[in-house]
């Protein structure tokens, strides 16, 4: 008796759904991150700027690391 493999489009949009969340979560993570930084000290333009860019540098690594 032979049983049938699931198609592989499945895993991968699987994975995908899996990756948008952890993106989405990410998101969270910045705009609390950025929005505390703010709250804290308002006028450390160059501080928050900072942290904006290691998000960003963050994004682009994850991405570019994805199988």
């Amino acid at each position: 008796m032979k049983f049938k493999q699931p198609p592989q489009t499945t895993q991968k949009a699987d994975s995908k759904s899996n990756l948008d969340r952890e993106d989405a979560w990410m998101q969270v993570i910045e705009c609390a991150t950025l929005s505390l930084a703010n709250l804290v000290n308002p006028s450390a333009g160059i501080s928050i700027f900072l942290l904006k860019l290691c998000f960003q540098i963050l994004k682009v690594l994850r991405h570019h690391h994805r199988p």
